[in-house]
């Protein structure tokens, strides 16, 4: 079992957050995390796609210290608000992350998530309080060689499918920006040098209840591997501090119920 890391609160206490993606399943975690945390979250993303939805069902609005429904595309509007966030953090989220779905709007699927990250980073070039921008891309940025084992940092990027090329495309973006105006722990702006760090994330791929999904038939039809329900247990563990919320939240929506981390045992990991 992978070690539980766990975080010091008063390291978030009073921090103010710029999360974009804050009304999607896994913003909508990170946005009630860090306010429990102590920090001040402030949202940009649109408004949620599906009803039921998480952003809805756990009452997240009431967590954030603001928020706004707007698209990453529009460069002025996350500007704006990023500007009046005057955040110490930022962590990027929004994307259009479905496959199918880059298939019928390629262009769409690249505006979002490639000039929706220069953006982000182009806002947060102007941000004078910035101490790190955390850039979430996916595991499909790497080029499909349809091999057995997992990839590794040093593999070439790529993808057949126009979102696994723009998640690459987005992973160059935050490499050029590193180096170009976040390089050793400063962030060049046009007048000054601040100090800042730009960092970017590749998460697991998984969806959450109630996302759209491109193979719902198969997800729903096939059960996990026990490896699988193992794996996925671990992330959960009985005593997380959403784990409450979480069943009330599943309760009254329909959802999936809690997976405590005591059924990694029982399934042989």
């Amino acid at each position: 079992m992978e070690k539980v890391v766990t975080l010091d609160p008063r390291a978030w206490a009073g921090k103010r957050v710029f999360l974009t993606g804050h009304t999607g399943f896994k913003g909508s975690w990170l946005a009630l995390w860090l306010r429990q945390l102590g920090a001040e979250v402030y949202g940009y993303s649109l408004a949620p796609e599906t009803t039921p939805n998480l952003f809805t069902a756990a009452d997240v609005e009431p967590a954030l210290a603001g928020h706004t429904l707007a698209d990453i595309r529009d460069a002025e509007a996350l500007r704006t608000a990023m500007t009046a966030a005057r955040p110490d953090v930022v962590f990027h989220l929004a994307a259009q992350p479905l496959v199918r779905a880059s298939y019928n709007d390629p262009v769409g699927t690249y505006a979002t998530n490639v000039m929706g990250t220069v953006n982000v980073l182009e806002a947060a070039r102007g941000c004078t309080n910035l101490a790190a921008i955390v850039v979430a891309t996916t595991d499909k940025c790497y080029d499909n060689r349809e091999w057995a084992w997992g990839y590794r940092e040093t593999d070439a990027l790529g993808g057949h499918d126009p979102y696994s090329a723009s998640k690459a495309c987005a992973e160059l973006v935050v490499a050029s920006y590193r180096r170009a105006f976040f390089a050793n722990g400063l962030c060049r702006t046009r007048r000054r040098k601040l100090p800042a760090r730009l960092l970017r994330q590749r998460p697991a791929a998984g969806h959450g209840p109630r996302r759209q999904c491109d193979r719902r038939r198969r997800l729903v039809r096939r059960p996990a591997h026990p490896r699988r329900r193992a794996r996925d247990a671990c992330r959960y563990p009985a005593d997380h501090p959403f784990a409450a919320r979480y069943a009330a939240v599943a309760a009254r929506s329909g959802l999936p119920a809690w997976v405590p981390v005591a059924r990694a045992t029982a399934a042989g990991r």
